[in-house]
């Protein structure tokens, strides 16, 4: 059901409840009127939010697949993704804005680097349209044969010119006891 069908449902449901307990339509236009705007405005956020949801799940694929595979080859080509406010939390290290956080992707103490993705969530997070990523997998570094788990959240906010770039990014290792 498109929503203009859904607002023409619930106009012609809130008349009938205001008929009903004996509101005069014609008398009490304006309640009525504020009442349908209302609804109309919850609506169009409630048909967002689940558009947002779909894309959000369909666009955060592409995304870690794009972010993994360049962290692996060429992390230095990540900073067209980060923006000045940007932040990235590395294990206990936080660092903000493009230069200070691609320092801190090439200073990592490992050369070689292998993200494997095990599970992807994703979510519209604010009314401007942002989406925030949990992600967690494994990864192998250098020469390792033993895969280290870890967990990384994207929060990821529109750029005004129809993408995305990354507000904030927090990547743990998970240590196992």
């Amino acid at each position: 059901m498109h929503q203009s069908e859904l607002s023409g449902n619930l106009v012609a449901q809130l008349e009938i409840f205001a008929l009903d307990h004996g509101y005069d339509v014609d008398k009490n236009a304006e309640v009525v009127i504020r009442c349908v705007l209302t609804l109309q405005r919850r609506l169009r956020k409630y048909c967002a939010s689940t558009r947002g949801a779909e894309a959000a799940e369909h666009g955060t694929e592409q995304f870690t697949q794009f972010y993994y595979n360049t962290f692996d080859e060429q992390r230095q080509n990540l900073s067209a993704l980060y923006r000045e406010q940007s932040m990235l939390t590395f294990e206990t290290s936080a660092v903000q804005g493009v230069s200070g956080i691609i320092e801190k992707l090439i200073a990592l103490p490992f050369k070689k680097v292998v993200h494997q993705v095990a599970t992807l969530d994703a979510q519209p997070s604010n009314e401007s349209g942002g989406i925030l990523v949990m992600v967690t997998g494994a990864l192998l570094v250098d020469e390792e044969q033993r895969p280290m788990n870890y967990t990384q959240v994207f929060q990821l906010l529109p750029d005004g010119a129809g993408s995305f770039f990354i507000f904030n990014d927090v990547f743990k290792l998970i240590y196992s006891q």
